[in-house]
């Protein structure tokens, strides 16, 4: 199961339906606060956030966690919560987002 939209062999900026006015923005830090949209959350708060974000057409979820090559935080590990709400995911390697990691690694893309 692709959890990644933008985990092509393209270095396109992935899934052009998606509206920019639709991101939700989700960070993780290494002590395993949760960030939505830049306010902290509780894991309870970003599923029932998810659930409503899902119901939208053209919704989509950029995810970042601080050191990605590092163990962890438990928090970090809310990509069931992502799939339940059948949305699509961007990851990224930067916390302002302005790359997505595809198939190849990290790109550069366009905010």
């Amino acid at each position: 199961m692709a959890l990644c939209d933008g985990c092509s062999k393209s270095s396109k900026p992935p899934s052009p339906n998606i509206d920019l006015a639709r991101i939700t923005k989700i960070k993780v830090n290494r002590d395993g606060v949760i960030l939505l949209n830049d306010e902290a959350v509780t894991i309870e708060a970003l599923k029932d956030s998810l659930a409503k974000v899902g119901q939208s057409a053209g919704s989509a979820v950029w995810y970042y966690r601080d050191n990605p090559a590092g163990e962890p935080h438990p928090n970090a590990m809310l990509v069931q919560a992502i799939v339940n709400a059948k949305l699509p995911v961007r990851l990224s390697t930067k916390p302002d987002f302005s790359d997505f990691v595809g198939a190849d690694g990290p790109s550069p893309s366009p905010r």
